[in-house]
């Protein structure tokens, strides 16, 4: 199943909702006590480099419902529309994934967004997952 986001027609868009954000001592946290934020934030860049000082490391959490059963939203770039929609790295997503019939496997499944590419597009580095039957 291909990703709907927010380019898509309103009765098919399914993009991540943002639901929480600035958790913790807020944005742009600097990562073992260092003088320079590495982070991975290209959107919006000519070109991509491997860090961009001040761009801000995530602390906030998005919810996305779907009933993509594969391991499709775990692959490369599978949200495109990250960086407009605001993603960053660092940023935390839970995903409710559930069968299209009755009796089918849930799954709630908690990833990090690990890089957003320069043309917005995310990549979710870790995953944990729940299931339920």
């Amino acid at each position: 199943m291909a990703y709907n986001g927010s380019t898509k027609a309103s009765s098919l868009a399914n993009p991540p909702v943002l639901v929480a954000g600035g958790l913790g001592g807020g944005a742009d946290l600097h990562i073992a006590s260092g003088s320079t934020l590495y982070i991975n934030n290209d959107y919006g860049a000519s070109t991509a480099g491997t860090y961009k000082a001040g761009q801000g490391f995530g602390q906030r959490l998005w919810m996305w419902h779907t009933t993509e059963m594969t391991s499709a939203p775990w692959d490369s770039a599978y949200f495109t529309d990250a960086g407009p929609l605001g993603m960053r790295p660092g940023d935390v997503i839970m995903m409710v994934r559930q069968g299209t019939t009755l009796g089918t496997s849930q799954y709630l499944s908690i990833g990090v967004i690990g890089n957003v590419s320069t043309s917005g597009a995310a990549y979710v580095s870790t995953q944990s997952i729940l299931t339920s039957s």
